[in-house]
């Protein structure tokens, strides 16, 4: 197994997704620091990633830049399985997803908090939600002005989502002017990671940005295969590009942010998770956590269909000659 030209850094990154692109950003900005990031899809700035209306392309079933990844059968579901995609891409799924900029509820940090996860109540990380973004709407101390994600308030303007959030309000719910703000409670339209008409990405907003820079390493079409553990640490990575095999050799720290799916993956692969389910996968277990491929949950998602009576849906929107007229506005 072949190494990288430069086989040692300080720190290797696996995965070039929302978290990864930010690491390496903020880790290689020290210049006496060597950042590895190595990332399974392709070093992409494709025109269907840019712009905004692609995403309603179904970006979510490319084979270019997606994992097209399905559950087993689930008993709940009269036996179904549910189409989990993630981005197979630099910037992961934030540059294939709807551009929806949202926080996670606050009290679901607190909880964390109370749980005993130090350093992440909503308190504590709303500092670094105001750092990453410039928000181009009303000021409040809750939203950031000079961040490197550049989001907008979106303005409902199609007669159906105005439509939507009058029936909320005239049912008795509330409106929420700010789904990022002080209630998350309430119909209202959401804020997106859009700057000049173009889609603002964790690629785009900070791994772009730090790409001149000599301690960087970019990797692409590169996935990982195993880490090698040493006392307890991860020390290595081997990864696969064109058909090759390679290690790479990490200092200080291998940081494993590959996505809630290929996450766990990695670590099982190299011997991390319950020692039964390893065994009988045929892989030598290093080190005993149950947890690790376990407890996996998502948001609810209830899609709604109807046939619209008026011609005012977006279905026209997503056809090919519309995408590029709304590309070229």
């Amino acid at each position: 197994m072949a190494d990288t030209p430069k086989k040692r850094f300080d720190y290797i990154i696996v995965g070039a997704g929302a978290a990864g692109c930010v690491l390496a950003n903020r880790l290689s900005a020290d210049p006496q620091r060597s950042v590895l990031l190595l990332e399974a899809g392709a070093l992409s700035n494709h025109w269907r990633l840019r712009m905004p209306m692609a995403a309603m392309d179904r970006l979510s079933q490319s084979d270019k830049f997606c994992w097209k990844n399905w559950t087993e059968p689930e008993v709940q579901l009269d036996g179904r399985r549910i189409y989990v995609p993630s981005g197979r891409v630099i910037g992961g799924s934030s540059s294939i997803n709807g551009m929806v900029h949202i926080r996670g509820n606050p009290a679901e940090f607190d909880r964390w908090a109370e749980q005993g996860c130090d350093g992440w109540s909503y308190q504590d990380v709303l500092p670094y939600f105001r750092k990453s973004e410039t928000y181009h709407g009303p000021p409040s101390s809750l939203r950031g002005i000079d961040g490197p994600l550049s989001v907008f308030k979106t303005t409902p303007v199609n007669p159906l989502d105005v439509a939507f959030i009058d029936s909320g309000v005239e049912a008795g719910f509330g409106l929420s002017e700010d789904f990022n703000g002080a209630s998350q409670e309430g119909f209202g339209s959401y804020d997106h990671s859009i700057d000049g008409g173009q889609r603002v990405s964790a690629a785009t907003a900070y791994l772009y940005p730090a790409q001149g820079r000599s301690n960087l390493t970019v990797i692409s079409n590169a996935r990982a295969e195993k880490l090698r553990i040493e006392s307890g640490r991860a020390v290595a990575v081997a990864y696969q590009q064109n058909s090759e095999s390679h290690w790479a050799f990490a200092e200080a720290e291998v940081i494993v942010c590959a996505g809630a799916i290929w996450t766990p993956h990695l670590l099982q692969r190299s011997g991390i998770g319950h020692a039964d389910r390893l065994r009988e996968a045929g892989v030598e277990s290093t080190h005993h956590l149950p947890a690790v491929g376990h407890g996996l949950q998502n948001h609810i998602d209830v899609v709604l269909q109807y046939a619209c009576k008026e011609p005012v849906s977006i279905l026209n929107m997503t056809k090919p000659w519309s995408q590029i007229a709304q590309g070229l506005r």
